[in-house]
């Protein structure tokens, strides 16, 4: 028996530094101007401009915007001489800068002269001659000021500046709709505004949509960690948080049935599939500790040769667990991730046989996703859902088939 044991992180810690800095339009020790009849009129060379706001370059390098309603004028904090890549979204700006030869994404608020975002793009380098890695494959700007972040490992998170959500989908690369791919101080950015959030698999076999806002920030994820975000009152069945059409189109062709808090999904097609999806709501305290050591034991017993840290804290609010199990072969494999926030538990779980493998198995018609991609995607918009998040699915022309490439099945 070959159990793996992973202890998932839904969020991503941002680098985000907030700034108020003011400075003159055109003279120095005035915070700000405010040009007569609320007109932009440039000093300097324009280098920008939108409908809301231009954005101008003086003769010493200091870059300035201003508000078209307004007249309000503001330095452009982080914009030196590297700033490039201008996109306005409302009375917000995204560029792309360099400090001490790193590339940084910013977000401005050019109303109040504030730095919304400020987020480092290289996630790491490696060996000499060997090319960094961007911790960013994508952002959208909202006129609300919320940004959405597309990572290159196919994960999609937002933020308003304050916070980062936790894990709005993963699974099989995430890709944007209607972005357009920009070259940011030597990293390749796709990226869009709008209010409006949309993205598919690289599969295509699914398309989601969202408001990219306030109401994302039910799944701020410090605010989860603390118990200051809880579930909407009136939860939704287990087969509302993913439906029969999002588990066709990853699995296949498939049956629904329903039994008290679980809803199943069993697939047709071989390898055979079968995805249960559980909300257990107002649980009690002892009853939310039982679930927590149950899972645990489960995701390591048997011991492995390497020895476990120890259990996880049983007594953080928004708890996660998630492992793969199984002899492959005839007798199957699973994946499985228990998350419980508070009183609620949401558990989802893919049993396959047979299978060559107890991990990294591909699984469904299309044979593109792996086991633990469909557990973790169908989590994450299961999540979502739970927390009120109006997270739409649209249907999509069945996508390619990776059945070539897994020789095994």
């Amino acid at each position: 028996m070959d159990r793996q044991w992973r202890h998932r992180t839904r969020s991503r810690p941002l680098a985000v530094a907030l700034a108020f800095t003011m400075l003159p339009w055109a003279h120095v020790g005035v915070a700000s101007a405010r040009p007569a009849h609320g007109r932009c009129t440039p000093r300097g060379r324009v280098v920008f401009a939108s409908s809301e706001l231009s954005v101008s370059s003086t003769s010493g390098g200091r870059l300035y915007s201003c508000v078209r309603a307004s007249g309000e004028v503001h330095r452009i904090v982080h914009a030196n001489a590297s700033a490039k890549g201008f996109l306005a979204a409302g009375h917000y700006l995204g560029f792309t800068y360099t400090s001490d030869g790193e590339p940084y994404l910013d977000v401005f608020d050019a109303l109040s002269g504030s730095t919304v975002l400020d987020l480092g793009l290289h996630g790491g380098c490696g060996p000499v001659n060997n090319p960094c890695v961007s911790s960013l494959a994508g952002f959208q700007l909202a006129s609300n000021g919320w940004v959405a972040e597309y990572s290159p490992n196919g994960s999609l998170t937002a933020t308003s500046g304050h916070g980062s959500t936790v894990e709005l989908d993963s699974g099989l690369g995430l890709t944007p709709t209607h972005q357009r791919l920009s070259n940011a101080n030597g990293v390749d950015l796709s990226q869009s505004t709008g209010s409006t959030l949309s993205w598919t698999t690289d599969d295509g076999s699914m398309s989601y949509s969202a408001p990219l806002g306030p109401q994302l920030a039910a799944l701020d994820s410090a605010a989860l960690e603390k118990g200051a975000v809880h579930p909407v009152a009136a939860l939704p069945g287990a087969c509302a948080l993913f439906t029969a059409a999002e588990a066709q189109a990853v699995l296949g062709a498939g049956t629904q049935s329903s039994s008290g808090d679980s809803c199943t999904y069993t697939m047709s097609g071989m390898p055979r599939s079968t995805l249960t999806v559980t909300l257990q709501p107002n649980l009690t305290p002892a009853q939310v500790l039982a679930a927590k050591q149950a899972a645990y034991t489960q995701a390591t017993s048997p011991q492995l040769i390497a020895p476990w840290p120890g259990p996880p804290d049983y007594g953080k609010y928004l708890w996660v667990l998630s492992w793969e199990s199984g002899d492959g072969g005839a007798s199957g494999a699973q994946s499985q991730t228990v998350q419980i926030l508070g009183e609620d538990s949401l558990t989802v779980q893919l049993a396959t046989r047979p299978t060559s493998d107890a991990t990294g198995y591909e699984v469904g018609t299309s044979q593109c996703w792996r086991a633990d991609e469909v557990v973790e995607h169908a989590t994450d918009i299961a999540f979502d859902r739970l927390l009120g998040v109006p997270i739409s699915y649209h249907t999509v022309a069945t996508g390619p088939s990776c059945a070539k490439a897994n020789e095994e099945f």
